[in-house]
């Protein structure tokens, strides 16, 4: 763990592996990293906290990592096999999505937060991950999609979903994901970005987490 203060709490391992994670002081939303094909939690996890998430949300980053070695990508990790096509993705990612799920609950659970004060973000294969977290009954207020085409249609009512593509990503047409997104969801084009995470792609995760920092205050204090 990469531990900010005396208050981080130390999360379940998800798949038998341990999973890095960072705070600062007593965190008032739980962020749920889930990195792209070939990546690694600690890799996203040091993008976000180099980003100032952590500090200026008051979060609790937590980065678990895919539960089976990236062929493709010695040293990384993946989610589930690799394809380009939607339909086989939301397939092949329904039971590694099922053990995230109930790891989420577990962790939700050790850390002491509930789905309305918690966000996920995932990048690329992650963000397929992400959606995961926010069908019925969603396990995350709101999701962050990085780079990612809309897979699933159902979505909890209680959740949102972001989506942040960059107009130059060749794996992901900004055409695509407003064909496959829903009205209630809201799309964010990243002018000149590829398939990669920006500034501006984790202001949107930034902005998200702390919507539903306050959220979950404010229903706390009632």
């Amino acid at each position: 763990m990469i531990d900010g203060s005396p208050a981080a709490v130390e999360p379940p391992p998800f798949a038998d592996r341990p999973v890095a994670a960072f705070t600062r002081g007593h965190p008032a939303v739980l962020v749920v990293a889930l990195h792209g094909y070939g990546s690694t939690g600690p890799t996203l996890l040091e993008r976000l906290c180099d980003a100032g998430i952590a500090d200026r949300v008051g979060a609790l980053v937590v980065a678990p990592e895919g539960p089976s070695p990236a062929r493709l990508r010695p040293g990384g990790r993946q989610w589930y096999p690799i394809t380009n096509i939607t339909a086989v993705a939301v397939e092949r990612s329904a039971e590694p999505g099922e053990r995230l799920r109930r790891w989420v609950r577990d962790c939700q659970a050790a850390a002491g937060f509930t789905p309305r004060s918690t966000v996920v973000v995932g990048f690329s294969q992650g963000g397929v991950m992400a959606e995961v977290l926010v069908e019925p009954p969603a396990l995350a207020a709101a999701a962050v999609v990085l780079a990612s085409v809309p897979g699933r249609a159902g979505v909890d009512p209680a959740a949102t979903r972001r989506y942040v593509v960059g107009t130059a990503d060749r794996f992901v047409p900004v055409d695509r994901v407003r064909e496959r997104a829903r009205p209630a969801d809201s799309i964010v084009e990243v002018a000149g970005l590829g398939h990669d995470m920006s500034d501006a792609s984790l202001a949107e995760v930034e902005a998200a987490a702390g919507a539903v920092a306050i959220a979950a205050a404010a229903q706390a204090g009632r």
